[in-house]
C-alpha cells in the first residue's frame, strides 16, 4: 500500500530561530504565514516555492496567533508583550498597532487568545480570550466602533460581549 504522505521534509523553512507557533495560508493560497516565539511573522510566497516575501518585526515577546485580511493584504498579530499589531502585506509596513496592556476585565488582566478580521473591510478585528469571558472589536482605523451596543469603549478598543 503506497501513501502520498512525504517522509522528509518537501522544503526547510527555517528562518525562525524559536519554536513555530502557528501557520496560516492566506485566503487565496498564494501566501503562508509563521508566528514564532522569536517575536517574528514571516509570510512566504507560495507560488514561487514557498520563497521568503516578508519579515515582520516589531514584538518583544513570542507571537502567539496571525489572521490575514478578507484581501489578504494585510496580516494581525497578537503577542505576549501584550500588543495587537496589523502590518500591509504590500509595504511591509507596521500599519497600527495596540497595546492592550492596561485594559482589565473585572479587575484581572488577561491575555488574548484569538484575533480576526470580520466584516466586508480590512477594517475591524474581533478579539477573544481564554482568560476571561471576553469577545471584543477593534476598529483598526477611522471611527471607534458604534454599530454595537457597548459595555466599555477605550481608545479604539470596545468591549462587545461577555461570554458566560
Amino acid at each position: 500500500m503506497s501513501s502520498n504522505i512525504p517522509n522528509k521534509p518537501v522544503n526547510d523553512l527555517g528562518y525562525h530561530k524559536g519554536q513555530v507557533l502557528m501557520v496560516k495560508y492566506s485566503h487565496k493560497g498564494k501566501y503562508l504565514a509563521s508566528c514564532s516565539e522569536d517575536g517574528l511573522v514571516l509570510v512566504y510566497d507560495v507560488e514561487s516555492g514557498y520563497t521568503l516575501r516578508r519579515t515582520f518585526s516589531g514584538h518583544v515577546a513570542p507571537v502567539t496567533y496571525i489572521t490575514w485580511s478578507r484581501s489578504d493584504q494585510k496580516l494581525a498579530s497578537i503577542s505576549d508583550d501584550r500588543t495587537i499589531k496589523v502590518w500591509d502585506l504590500k509595504t511591509g509596513a507596521l500599519e497600527r498597532s495596540f497595546n492592550y496592556n492596561d485594559l482589565y476585565f473585572s479587575g484581572t488582566p488577561y491575555n488574548l487568545s484569538t484575533i480576526e478580521f470580520f466584516g466586508i473591510s480590512d477594517n475591524q478585528l474581533v478579539i477573544a480570550s481564554r482568560d476571561v469571558p471576553l469577545l471584543g472589536v477593534i476598529t483598526v482605523f477611522g471611527e471607534k466602533s458604534s454599530n454595537f451596543q457597548t459595555n466599555t469603549i477605550i481608545d479604539d478598543f470596545a468591549i462587545i460581549f461577555t461570554i458566560r
